[in-house]
């Protein structure tokens, strides 16, 4: 689900973003060019761009900020961060090249870079530095050559779905905690949970308050208290108890993420998993389900989006509690 009135897909914002800017209005005969299809896409888009031009700057004004806004999605898409890239993608990327490769990347990565990937790919310490200076121009090219199987791309921006938001702008610890927020918002569809027992630990106790809290909203806004979506639910949270045993809730959760992520611009998604490990991003591929029985896409898309924002406005009340705030996405 977008955040604005602009497509979901870079390259259709790109040139929605280049129209304005360079050309500033079209007439009937410039959408006529378009497939039906993608000019449905584009035409709310440009009504969009043109409403917020309007509104809040001179058109000369527009033109640059949106010119601006262009040149900063470039520089994101062609170079490279490797700092937001998590190390276990770095030894994905380098396991098919060659030693000498391997050892020249190792030499240029941060200390805390360089000893995963020496010790991953088994690398000896004393062969990351060259008998011999090597020749500057050839290392820049090894560099920057061995990132191509690897994702850049702009920061989080506005036109990012939540999911998006909350892969690549929170803390691992925060996404971790939505994750298991999540998982408990959906328990929570299946009813009330327990009433304190002699004992309880903090742990449980926090547990407990959590789900009520999300049994309340269920029960106040009951727009999706069908016996569909309990049934799916429960089929959840069968699967994820059998697929992830102690860690069932976060996989709950896990499943949310991965249903809304089936929605976003397959880049963007990418782009966003590089964030998590690679062991965590690669089952997330075979949740990205969307046709199931029992149910419509639309409703499970409605109703995940929903767990969603609820798991993060959670996390947004509980830090604020805390004395801190999470950063990135609390939207």
């Amino acid at each position: 689900m977008a955040t604005t009135g602009l497509p979901g897909r870079t390259a259709d914002r790109a040139l929605l973003w280049s129209l304005k800017a360079w050309r500033g209005s079209v007439d009937e005969r410039y959408w006529k060019r378009f497939q039906p299809a993608w000019r449905e896409r584009l035409e709310p888009g440009w009504e969009f761009i043109n409403r917020a031009s309007d509104s809040t700057e001179s058109s000369r004004d527009s033109a640059e900020s949106i010119k601006s806004r262009l040149a900063a999605e470039h520089a994101g898409e062609a170079r490279l961060d490797l700092s937001s890239v998590h190390p276990s993608w770095w030894i994905r990327a380098l396991k098919g090249e060659s030693a000498a490769v391997q050892r020249a990347v190792a030499a240029a990565s941060p200390e805390s870079i360089r000893s995963i990937i020496v010790k991953r790919l088994g690398l000896d310490p004393a062969s990351i530095v060259p008998d011999r200076k090597a020749d500057p121009r050839i290392v820049a090219c090894v560099c920057t050559l061995w990132t191509e199987r690897l994702l850049a791309g702009p920061a989080v921006n506005e036109t990012d779905p939540p999911v998006i938001a909350a892969i690549a702008g929170l803390r691992p610890t925060d996404l971790v905690r939505v994750l298991t927020l999540a998982g408990l918002c959906k328990i929570a569809y299946l009813g009330k949970p327990p009433g304190a027992k002699p004992g309880e630990t903090r742990r449980a106790a926090r547990r407990r308050e959590r789900m009520l809290d999300f049994r309340t909203q269920w029960t106040e806004k009951g727009s999706f208290q069908t016996a569909e979506i309990g049934e799916l639910v429960k089929r959840d949270a069968g699967a994820s108890k059998t697929a992830a045993g102690r860690r069932a809730i976060v996989h709950l959760g896990l499943t949310t993420i991965a249903r809304l992520l089936a929605i976003a611009e397959p880049y963007r998604v990418r782009w966003a998993l590089q964030r998590l490990p690679y062991d965590t991003a690669k089952p997330i591929r075979g949740l990205m389900k969307l046709d199931l029985p029992g149910v419509s896409r639309g409703d499970l898309i409605a109703l995940e989006h929903r767990v969603l924002m609820t798991a993060l406005r959670r996390l947004d009340s509980e830090r604020s509690r805390s004395g801190t705030r999470p950063r990135g996405a609390s939207a």
